[in-house]
């Protein structure tokens, strides 16, 4: 069973993905701040990290967002002799000077790379081709 990961402060939208993909059968667990994922991540580690890019603590972006949190969770799995796929998602593409956030995320680490809002079908989609590869 693939076990996912999910860095996402939007309760809403987070618990759209944990619920879509629970019902495609996959293991989730939910985080809405880093700190809280890096923990557990240590006791349970995942197969797939989905992370968002902008993540808020009380309205404010923290340091703490999606970007540091792919890289840190790569770091911790190296020294657990394993590989974390990580898929980066986030809204604020809209929003001027953050129209390349996905394609920094992409070249700073991030194997794939989501736009929100996205139907959970292409979620999914994407991680069924993960777990389709991952048995190969």
């Amino acid at each position: 069973m693939v076990h996912i990961v999910i860095l996402e402060d939007n309760q809403a939208f987070g618990d759209m993905m944990q619920i879509s993909l629970e019902e495609a059968g996959y293991s989730v667990r939910l985080f809405a701040t880093a700190d809280e994922l890096l923990q557990s991540f240590d006791k349970k580690p995942a197969d797939v990290l989905i992370a968002d890019m902008i993540i808020r603590e009380q309205g404010k972006p923290t340091p703490e967002g999606g970007l540091t949190t792919i890289f840190r969770v790569r770091q911790l799995a190296l020294r657990m002799g394993r590989r974390v796929y990580s898929i980066a998602i986030s809204g604020a593409t809209r929003h001027p000077g953050m129209q390349d956030i996905l394609g920094h995320a992409r070249t700073l680490g991030a194997d794939w790379a989501l736009q929100k809002p996205f139907h959970p079908s292409e979620l999914i989609e994407l991680i069924d081709k993960l777990a389709l590869d991952e048995r190969r």
